[in-house]
């Protein structure tokens, strides 16, 4: 078990299904948007304004998928994430969370390490965010870790091109 990510541009709605239906007829190309994600999202913020439908089935004109890892990996590479960009560990930011509002990385580092939705301004900023921060990041030694920030890093530039970023 751990993290899968998926990115989409440029999405459209196509229908609204139930799961039960989605499960039936889904394809790789077009995606279903749990209603727990449109009605009531953990982290509304995160939808950066994004209106999606409950139940929604979406196509996109791209998409990109990758592992982000194990859960705890992928907590301790948000971990380093936040101490080379904000200079204090991820849960710092989580308990001062409302300091740490509209801060390099925000809604990835206050974000759920299983499973949601990243689309709108808030995918749009983190795009930025990303790009604004190369160059500290070219200077992590460790290869792998800038290697997941690469990935990061294009799914969020997708995903800010009228899309999202799922967490599965």
């Amino acid at each position: 078990m751990g993290l899968d990510i998926s990115a989409y541009s440029k999405i459209k709605l196509e229908r609204v299904a139930t799961e039960d239906e989605w499960e039936e007829t889904h394809g790789d190309d077009r995606f279903w948007v749990s209603p727990i994600y449109a009605e009531r999202p953990p982290f509304p913020d995160q939808l950066g304004g994004a209106s999606l439908a409950p139940g929604g089935v979406y196509s996109f004109a791209r998409a990109y998928d990758f592992r982000a890892g194990s859960y705890g990996g992928y907590c301790h590479w948000r971990d380093t994430l936040s101490r080379v960009v904000l200079r204090v560990p991820a849960d710092e930011v989580w308990r001062q969370w409302r300091h740490f509002m509209g801060a390099p990385f925000y809604h990835l580092v206050r974000f759920s390490d299983c499973e949601g939705i990243i689309a709108g301004t808030a995918a749009e900023k983190l795009a930025l965010d990303f790009a604004n921060f190369q160059e500290r990041v070219d200077e992590v030694p460790d290869g792998h870790w800038r290697k997941k920030y690469t990935c990061w890093r294009h799914a969020f530039e997708m995903a800010a091109d009228g899309g999202l970023v799922r967490f599965h």
